[in-house]
């Protein structure tokens, strides 16, 4: 599948999203701002005021993976890095909330979704936030956001990467689209050697096992 047919599909697929995503928040509660600005890569009129430097940006899906990414953040904190954590769940953002709080009210740390991969919405993320590099947590492979990264010249790593059995096969169902995306991390770091050795068989290249 090439990354034109991956995001006609993804639009075709965006209503069922939307309603995982809704039926999810109600069993799980929390805000999840399904239709907000954010996810659409828009600028949110309540939002604070852009960085005064370009944040290293960090996106940890949810609850388990902020939770992973805790040292990581902890570490750019204390190098006085200015750093922007985005999520996809209620449970991750609030997480990062907890974890976090003096480095939210100082404005050091910012939250928000991270936008549905939608050409313009990615493009309008990056546009708006101008991130020094991104770091995806674990296994957050998505092609028009990685594309667009790109062509914007932000680096991107896969950093604690996870990729099972099922992955893979995922992976190869995606074909063209998910080699493109994994082929363009500037570096990959897995968990284990298994890992590693899916990850390079999907196509992804630099792949280190930390």
């Amino acid at each position: 599948m090439r990354r034109g047919a991956y995001t006609l599909a993804l639009y075709a697929a965006a209503p069922l999203v939307w309603l995982w995503m809704a039926r999810r928040a109600r069993r799980a509660g929390g805000e999840w701002g399904i239709f907000s600005a954010a996810r659409f890569g828009r600028s949110d009129p309540s939002a604070p005021v852009p960085f005064a430097r370009a944040p290293v940006w960090v996106h940890a899906v949810s609850l388990g993976e902020t939770r992973a990414a805790q040292p990581l953040l902890q570490g750019l904190l204390d190098r006085g890095l200015p750093v922007l954590l985005t999520h996809t769940t209620a449970t991750g953002k609030a997480e990062g909330a907890r974890l976090f709080p003096a480095a939210l009210a100082s404005g050091q740390l910012r939250q928000t979704w991270l936008p549905y991969d939608f050409p313009h919405a990615v493009r309008g993320f990056l546009q708006r936030y101008t991130p020094r590099c991104g770091l995806l947590i674990e296994r957050e492979v998505w092609p028009n956001l990685l594309a667009q990264a790109r062509r914007q010249g932000v680096p991107m790593a896969l950093v604690s990467a996870r990729f099972s059995a099922s992955s893979l096969r995922q992976a190869g169902w995606m074909g063209e689209a998910m080699r493109e995306a994994l082929a363009g991390l500037e570096a990959v770091l897995a968990q284990t050697p298994e890992d590693a050795q899916r990850l390079e068989q999907a196509g992804a290249r630099h792949v280190r096992v930390t």
